[in-house]
This record gives structure tokens, C-alpha cells and sequence, in this order.
């Protein structure tokens, strides 16, 4: 656009573009599902600040962005925050190099999964653990926990106390956009749901389809037990008005009917989940939910450990749980013993029927120690604790007789067998090609020779649990691929970290690329298309990512980084 006559401003002005009011709808509909900013604006011929009022004059919620996680608290020890209630999240963020033509967009291209818990690290530790054995009920968060361009990370957005949480967490689910979340479920405030709930209460599968039940009580009234259930145990249905459609359990929907609001939570405190009267339904937070689903279960469980004196055989095949830890002496328990013992407080409260039950390895006295070696050659395991009972009152970890040198039990089937001789061949293999290659060839092909589908990351756990390090290493305790970072690997840091102040960045670059230390296929490829070299290479992660400083530099932290609060190291300055 020509500037007026005599402005010495010379620059021509874009035309602002004005839009109809399909064009803004089709503009939400695209930033609803996700398309980048800069897509739209160019897409539309728009500025920033028109999107943004766009935005706001359609109350379109915002995406959560790098701003947003800043102020997150990230955990990197799930264990350090046990017992602690709150709102977390499970992030996934790109991985991208600084130079990286899409940066922009992808430090900002976030998305999350939304929870709240009584105990984060509880929570955050069986969402892991659901994704790693690939069984999350969230498929859309277990396929992006497969997706090598992302790294995630578990953080608390906010700390709170046990009955804020669901309150908090259905502000942050309703603050942001839902394609920055993977949660399948988002808050809905209850004067959008009014008209639904209305409705359903006069539907004949809400009033009529139920059963008055003869056996099942609570203060003296009967369940009122729904004839359709779903198989998650609920009584739910479907209500649909114009072309909308909502799904309710029918409890939630009764206890909005008699009481005329629509809490977080609410408990059937009869224990029956397809019960849906009203006389049996009592809102409540996730520790009540969590003690309601309970029972008696911990006075029946504390009767019968008495009962038993912690024998945790009898235990297991009491409670019918799955024998899966085989160290005990008179057969296999399962752990869910021990997890109960831990919950109650069961050690604390009988500390003698502990101690005699079984000894722990700082318990044995090295009169303990010698009796069992006396009789290492004469007798098998199990006469040996039995032996060791009689004179102790108190029974023998069968694991402690094997550190001692008692003889390790032989595999019991054929299957068993194989599978160890197939091991040692492999350990042997990774050993005698490990200065070969780089461990994602060295993968590849222990896959292929071995008939394996193990990951870059589960080759790395198993090689690291052996001992079987690159360069030399010898690490006071085992490394973990948990720890290994976009830099390297974990390897490569514990290496700069050991030898940084000996060489030079030139020797080190050398020694890095001859024990072939990288472990990302990524890192190396763009070292050898980029213009520095791999001594550069190792000269900027030294001091801008670890942070690493020889004699007479000084390194310029600029700000922390966000992922782990760790100082980011800009440039370097030279003392003269």
C-alpha cells in the first residue's frame, strides 16, 4: 500500500485482510485440530494478532505451549514424590536440533496428558509402567510413547491438598485446547450438561430399567441395580439431543437429581457399582474412592497374617494372588504380599514376626554367616535352611546361601536352558563386536542374529546391567538408559565427565568416534553433514550442555533449561 505524499516512512504496508464469517470458522476448526500457527496465518494471508483476536472473540480455548511447562515442577525421580497429592502431567515434547527449520514450531507443538492423584508418584509410576508393557487404556498416549521424535517427561502443575484435586484438575482440563491434550475425557461444567441430565431423568432406560436388589443393602435400604451394565462394571447410557450426544453413568445422573449438582466424584458407598440409588451415593475425592474400593479387605488381610504368623506362602494361596517371587523357602509368594504389608504398616506394628520370619541381609551376624559355609558341602539348600530354622528361630533368604557359594539351582526345562545358553552367546557377541560398531548397528544385528525385537532403548538397559561399557568405562553404579539425554547418551556424558580435564576436545573427539561412545544415530549423521567438526561438536555439548570447564575457561550460564533445570551454558569466555 503506497504511504501518503511527503512520508518519509518508504515501506509499503501489507493490506489488512478482512475476513468472512466462514473463513473465521474455518480458522477455529483448523486451530481446534492442531494446525500450526504459522500454517493458518499463511494460509489466510493473517497476522499474529488477528488470529489471536479471532481467537478470543470465539472463545477459543489456547493451546498449551513452551510457556506453559516452564513453570512446571518436572520429576525425574517418581519415587521422590510419593504421597504427594496434586495435578500432573504426562508431557511429550519434540526432539529438534537448534538449526532445525521447523524449531519454532515444534518447541511450541506440545501436547499432554492430564491427571490428579493423592500420591503423583503412585500414579505417575503405573502410567509408565502401563505404557512400557504397551497395555495404557489411552491409545492415542501409548502410540506416541512408541514415537521416537518425542521424549517425555512427567511433571506436577500444581501441588494441592487431597480435596482440591479434582477441582484443580478440572480447571486445567477446562483452561486448555483440546488438541493439546490426550485426555478422552475433559471436564464439562454442569450448566452445559443441565439440559442432558433433564432429559435423562425422563428417559425410560434411566426410570424404569432397574431392579430392586434382595441381597445387596445399605443402612437398611436395597441397591437399586441397573439391568444394563457396561463391562467396566457401571451402569451407563447415552443421551442425545439435536445431533449432540453425551454419555453418563446413571449414579452421577441420580445424585445430580436428588441433590442438583454434578461433583468430580461420586461414591457408592454400598460397594456396588451398578447401584444407583440415590440413598447410596455420597460425593467425594480420590482417597475416599481409593478406601471405598477397599472394603475390609485390610482387617481381613491383618487377621489372617497374624493368623499366619507373615508366612507369605500361606498368604498367596490364601488370597489366590500369583506366586511371582520364587525366594522364599517352602514355595513361591507373590508380591502383592509384601506391597499390603508396606500399605498397612504391617512391619512397624509386628517387627519380631518379621524378623523371624525371614532375615534381611544386614540382619545375618557373621555367626549366621559361618554356619551356613560349614555346611555348603555337605548339604543341599533347602537342608540347610531347614537347619538354619531350627538352631536360629528364624528362617534364611535362599539367596544369601548362594552368595555364599552354595550351588545355584540348574534351569528345569529344556525351554530354560536354551534360553541361558542363547544369553551367554549374546553378551558374548555384543563383547566381541562392541568396538565394532555403534550400538544401533550392533542392534540391528543382534536382533537379526538372535531372532530378537529388542528396542535401541531395551539394548542399551540389558548392555548396561552386565557392565559392558564403551571406553573404558567403570562406573561406580550401573548407568541407566533413563538418564541418557539427545547429546550423545548417557556413555558419552559419563565419558566427557571422566576424561574432560586429561585431553583436549580434539583428543576426545578422536576417542569418541574410535570407541564409537555416540549412541544416537541422529547425533552422528548430523555431525558428519554439518560444517563443524566432531571436535566442535564436542567442545559446544562440554560447556553448553554439561557444563564441563577445564582450567582458565569461564562459561556463561543464560538460563536454566526447562526440561531439568540444569544451567544452560551459552558461550565461553577465555581469561587472559
Amino acid at each position: 500500500m503506497p504511504r501518503p505524499k511527503g512520508s518519509t516512512d518508504v515501506k509499503k504496508r501489507k493490506r489488512k485482510v478482512f475476513l468472512t464469517s466462514q473463513q473465521e470458522r474455518e480458522i477455529v476448526k483448523d486451530y481446534n485440530k492442531g494446525v500450526p500457527s504459522l500454517n493458518i496465518r499463511n494460509k489466510y494471508s493473517i497476522s499474529n494478532a488477528q488470529l489471536s483476536n479471532i481467537r478470543k472473540s470465539r472463545n477459543v480455548k489456547i493451546r498449551i505451549n513452551h510457556t506453559d511447562i516452564q513453570n512446571w515442577e518436572i520429576v525425574s525421580d517418581l519415587k521422590s514424590v510419593k504421597g504427594v497429592s496434586g495435578i500432573y502431567a504426562i508431557v511429550f515434547i519434540w526432539n529438534y536440533d537448534d538449526n532445525h527449520p521447523e524449531r519454532d514450531y515444534k518447541v511450541n507443538d506440545i501436547k499432554c496428558y492430564i491427571g490428579s492423584s493423592v500420591s503423583i508418584g503412585t500414579r505417575l509410576g503405573s502410567h509408565k509402567n502401563e505404557l512400557s508393557k504397551n497395555k495404557h487404556f489411552n491409545k492415542k498416549l501409548q502410540e506416541r510413547y512408541h514415537d521416537s521424535e518425542f521424549s517425555i517427561k512427567y511433571a506436577i502443575i500444581e501441588r494441592c491438598d487431597e480435596d482440591k484435586v479434582m477441582q484443580k484438575e478440572r480447571e486445567y482440563l477446562d483452561k486448555w485446547n483440546r488438541c493439546s491434550l490426550f485426555n478422552t475425557w475433559v471436564a464439562t461444567n454442569e450448566k452445559d450438561l443441565r439440559p442432558f441430565l433433564e432429559k435423562a431423568i425422563t428417559l425410560d432406560r434411566y426410570s424404569k430399567n432397574f431392579t430392586w436388589s434382595k441381597d445387596k443393602f445399605y443402612n437398611g435400604t436395597p441397591c437399586k441395580e441397573s439391568n444394563c451394565v457396561h463391562k467396566n462394571g457401571y451402569a451407563q447410557m447415552e443421551v442425545k439431543i439435536d445431533e449432540e450426544r453425551k454419555y453418563f453413568t446413571k449414579h452421577r445422573i441420580a445424585y445430580w437429581e436428588k441433590h442438583g449438582e454434578y461433583p468430580e466424584l461420586v461414591r457408592h458407598l454400598c460397594d456396588n457399582p451398578k447401584c444407583y440409588n440415590a440413598e447410596h451415593l455420597a460425593k467425594g475425592n480420590h482417597k475416599d474412592n481409593m478406601l471405598d474400593r477397599r472394603g475390609d479387605f485390610p482387617e481381613k488381610f491383618e487377621k489372617k497374617w497374624l493368623e499366619f504368623q507373615g508366612d507369605v506362602v500361606k498368604l498367596t494361596k490364601e488370597f489366590g494372588w500369583k506366586a511371582n517371587v520364587g525366594v522364599v523357602r517352602g514355595g513361591e509368594a507373590s508380591a502383592s504380599v509384601y506391597e499390603w504389608e508396606r500399605k498397612l504398616g504391617i512391619r512397624d506394628k509386628y517387627p519380631d514376626i518379621v524378623e523371624k520370619r525371614i532375615g534381611y541381609q544386614n540382619s545375618y551376624s557373621a555367626e549366621m554367616k559361618d554356619f551356613i559355609r560349614e555346611r555348603l558341602d555337605l548339604n543341599t539348600t533347602r537342608e540347610i535352611q531347614d537347619q538354619f530354622l531350627e538352631k536360629f528361630k528364624m528362617e534364611v533368604n535362599r539367596n544369601l546361601i548362594y552368595r555364599l557359594g552354595g550351588a545355584q539351582p540348574e534351569p528345569k526345562t529344556v525351554e530354560q536352558i536354551e534360553r541361558q545358553v542363547k544369553n551367554k552367546e549374546m553378551y558374548d557377541f555384543i563383547r566381541a563386536n562392541l568396538s565394532k560398531y555403534y550400538d544401533w548397528e550392533l542392534c540391528v544385528m543382534v536382533n537379526l542374529k538372535f531372532d530378537m525385537l529388542l528396542s535401541l532403548e531395551r539394548f542399551l538397559t540389558l548392555r548396561f546391567k552386565k557392565g559392558i561399557y564403551r571406553g573404558g568405562l567403570k562406573p561406580k553404579e550401573t548407568l541407566s538408559r533413563k538418564e541418557a539425554d539427545m547429546y550423545g547418551g548417557v556413555e558419552y556424558k559419563y565419558f566427557l565427565k571422566e576424561n574432560y580435564k586429561l585431553y583436549t576436545d580434539e583428543e576426545l573427539a578422536f576417542m569418541v568416534l574410535d570407541e564409537k561412545i555416540l549412541v544416537e544415530p541422529y547425533t552422528y549423521h548430523r555431525i558428519q553433514d554439518s560444517k563443524y567438526s566432531m571436535a566442535e561438536f564436542v567442545r559446544r555439548s562440554r560447556l553448553r550442555d554439561f557444563g564441563f570447564l577445564k582450567e582458565g575457561e569461564e562459561a556463561i550460564p543464560s538460563g536454566k533449561d526447562w526440561q531439568t533445570g540444569e544451567p544452560i551454558y551459552v558461550f565461553l569466555l577465555d581469561r587472559e
